[in-house]
């Protein structure tokens, strides 16, 4: 991530950068939401975790906006980056599904 950062921030947001931080931002959100399956499998679909993340919306949301920003980087860079500005902004908003079960003892 921080090399495609600076290769934006050296280029301006040109289109080719644009590109390749959004397959980034992708990977890294396909290597999350894996994690996060692989997690609910080896606990259990009625564990503590299960219920406290529940369906994982963000984690669709986030790549469903990554593919829409990198489709859109081929036409205005700008746009994309409005894109992944969203997915921030999505993941800064703390979960209250999170929140409520986070006193759990067994979480």
């Amino acid at each position: 991530m921080p090399f495609a950062t600076a290769w934006m921030g050296e280029h301006h947001f040109d289109k080719n950068t644009t590109i390749t931080y959004g397959i980034l931002l992708i990977l890294v959100a396909t290597g999350y939401t894996i994690l996060s399956y692989q997690i609910l499998n080896q606990e259990g679909k009625d564990s503590p975790y299960a219920k406290a993340i529940g369906s994982s919306y963000k984690e669709k949301a986030s790549i469903i906006l990554y593919i829409l920003g990198i489709a859109s980087s081929f036409y205005e860079p700008y746009i994309a980056l409005f894109f992944y500005y969203v997915v921030a902004i999505i993941w800064i908003i703390p979960d209250r599904r999170l929140e409520k079960n986070i006193n759990h003892k067994d979480l």
